[in-house]
C-alpha cells in the first residue's frame, strides 16, 4: 500500500591499484522507510500532512591512486669520460599490502510535512566509521626513492593507517512562505 519501502544493494570492487595480494571487496547497503502517518493506528494531528521514519546502513570504499600498489623504476643514462652507461633507478616505492579505505555508516531519522506540505522538517542521527585510511607515510631517504611519489617533507608510500569516527545530528526545516498562482 505504498507505506513501507526497502532498498538493498551490493557492490564489489577489484582494481590493479590495490596491492598484489588483494583480491576484491564487497560493499553492502540497505535502507528502510515507513510512512507512519498512513497507518490506521496513527492519531490524526491537525495541520500535519505526513510523518516518515527512515533508517539506512551502507559501506563504501576509496580506491588507492593508480600505481600505489606497484614499485616503479625509470632508466637513467650517464656520460662520463667518453663512456655512456645506463642504469635502473627506483622511482616510486609501491605497497603490495594495500587495501581500500573502507567506511560504514548508520543513519536514522524522521521527516514530517505540515500545512499542506508547505512546511517540512527532517531530523537525522548518523554514525560513521572509516578504517584502513589511505595515508601517505614518509619513508627514509636511505631507501633511494626518486621523485615518483614525493611531498615537501620527502618521499612517501601509501599505507592503510588508522581509523576515523564521526557522528552527529542534522536538523533541517523548509518553509514555502508565499505560494501564488502567478
Amino acid at each position: 500500500r505504498d507505506r513501507l519501502f526497502l532498498t538493498a544493494g551490493l557492490r564489489t570492487d577489484q582494481a590493479s591499484s590495490f596491492g598484489s595480494d588483494y583480491k576484491n571487496t564487497f560493499f553492502p547497503k540497505a535502507s528502510l522507510s515507513w510512512i507512519l502517518s498512513e497507518e490506521s493506528f496513527f492519531p490524526t494531528v491537525p495541520a500535519m500532512s505526513q510523518v516518515r521514519l527512515r533508517a539506512s546502513y551502507g559501506t563504501s570504499g576509496v580506491q588507492p591512486t593508480l600505481t600505489a600498489g606497484q614499485t616503479l623504476y625509470s632508466s637513467s643514462a650517464a656520460h662520463s669520460s667518453g663512456v655512456t652507461g645506463t642504469s635502473l633507478v627506483l622511482n616510486a616505492l609501491g605497497n603490495p599490502d594495500l587495501k581500500p579505505e573502507r567506511s560504514s555508516e548508520f543513519e536514522a531519522g524522521f521527516d514530517s510535512r505540515w500545512l499542506s506540505d508547505r512546511v517540512s522538517t527532517e531530523f537525522t542521527y548518523y554514525k560513521k566509521r572509516t578504517k584502513d585510511a589511505l595515508i601517505d607515510a614518509i619513508i627514509p631517504p636511505s631507501t633511494g626513492v626518486g621523485t615518483g611519489n614525493t611531498t615537501a617533507t620527502g618521499a612517501t608510500v601509501l599505507r592503510n593507517l588508522g581509523a576515523v569516527r564521526n557522528r552527529g545530528l542534522e536538523v533541517l526545516a523548509n518553509a514555502q512562505i508565499v505560494d501564488r498562482r502567478a
